[in-house]
């Protein structure tokens, strides 16, 4: 970031592929087991890209992630972004523009909701769960991406071969 590193307001750590962001790697473990059935669903339901994921552990009124465009570094083009929520309810809040010109829509982000980001709408809109003193739950969100790298490879195969064609 400029000015130097600042620390995350939350626990994260990502699964299946390496996730890059202001200037860091949060270097991806393997999908553990109690995981690998939310990707399987986001892959049969949503898109089968879709091939890593991204945990972020939120505790309390002081964690928090501000407004951000999801790095689209190795991300396959086109690709949704999808998160799923678990525990306390907050507000997931969309805004774009500059200065007296900004939008701004705020969605509830309880407990078991999806939402779906499509490319576009990431590379124009700024997302974010914002700080507030009333969160006193926990959070987490699981966000799947769709990487270049990762095992990306492997589902495409797999769609190769189960949507073959004859000529």
């Amino acid at each position: 970031m400029p000015g130097g590193p600042v620390q995350t307001p939350r626990w994260q750590q990502a699964y299946g592929a390496d996730y890059h962001y202001t200037g860091r790697t949060n270097t991806a473990l393997p999908v553990p087991p109690v995981l690998e059935p939310l990707r399987e669903w986001v892959r049969q339901s949503i898109d089968p890209r879709l091939n890593a994921l991204l945990l972020n552990w939120y505790d309390g009124p002081g964690h928090y992630i501000g407004p951000h465009h999801d790095s689209t570094k190795d991300m396959v083009p086109d690709s949704p972004i999808v998160t799923l929520s678990f525990g306390e309810t907050r507000v997931f809040r969309l805004t774009r523009g500059r200065g007296g010109e900004k939008e701004l829509r705020d969605f509830e982000a309880s407990n078991g909701v999806v939402f779906v980001l499509p490319f576009a709408t990431n590379l124009a809109w700024k997302h974010a769960v914002p700080k507030s003193a009333r969160y006193c739950g926990r959070r987490i969100s699981v966000t799947l991406r769709a990487f270049t790298s990762g095992g990306v490879d492997e589902v495409v195969e797999e769609i190769a071969q189960n949507h073959s064609t004859t000529c």
